[in-house]
């Protein structure tokens, strides 16, 4: 009989063993919190006041939300072979700071909160401070816009945007590009078609390219 008690205690935790216990469901993170999440970097409205982080006001729905996956994709193979076919459509991006704090979002909170900001009044530049002789800005227009308004929803507008944000993520591209000091980075960064873009510049075309860019304004005159 003892034995017997002792066989059935051990079936129990057996089976215990083998039927999972159901998750917690978590608790869904509404839409001020990530704001406030965002906001404490980007600015409230996502009007940047740091020269270094990137204003989102205004900016495509679309960008934003490729971007945040792109971050929650992470650097994991940026290092690795840039010309694999199963990477090749992948824009990869990688920052400590913002990898971490998209890692917990799902789609319906990314796509929220881009069109939150997205729908944020953006923030212009001064056009007469602009650079008087802009070298290869043609190659940028095709896709960004002339004066970086861009009408394609999955390219950033420029219009406006921190200088030194703009110069940092051109000398990224670039040095991804060429495939060299991508280790002294702290931010990475992959996108094929900018990278081709970005192989030749210099650093003097990098910030004048930006200075211009930097000094727009992003009133659309198409949507007044």
């Amino acid at each position: 009989m003892k034995r017997s008690t002792v066989y059935l205690g051990t079936v129990a935790l057996s089976f215990a063993a083998i039927v999972p216990i159901p998750a917690q469901p978590q608790q869904p993170v509404d839409l001020e919190t990530i704001v406030a999440r965002c906001v404490s970097c980007h600015g409230q409205g996502g009007v940047s006041t740091d020269p270094d982080i990137p204003n989102l006001a205004g900016q495509h729905t679309e960008y934003l939300v490729k971007q945040l996956h792109a971050f929650q994709y992470g650097g994991r193979r940026l290092l690795q072979d840039r010309h694999s076919d199963d990477l090749a459509p992948v824009n990869r991006r990688s920052n400590p700071h913002m990898s971490s704090q998209s890692f917990g979002l799902d789609d319906d909170q990314i796509n929220t909160v881009a069109a939150y900001f997205s729908s944020q009044p953006c923030q212009s530049g001064h056009p007469e401070n602009a650079p008087v002789s802009i070298s290869k800005i043609e190659r940028c227009a095709v896709c960004h816009g002339a004066t970086g308004i861009s009408h394609l929803q999955d390219v950033p507008k420029l219009a406006g945007q921190k200088k030194n944000y703009m110069v940092e993520q051109l000398t990224v591209l670039r040095d991804h590009a060429r495939a060299y000091n991508i280790v002294g980075h702290s931010t990475l960064r992959s996108s094929s078609i900018m990278e081709t873009q970005a192989f030749t510049l210099t650093n003097g075309e990098i910030d004048n390219l930006a200075s211009y860019f930097a000094a727009q304004s992003c009133s659309d005159p198409i949507r007044r």
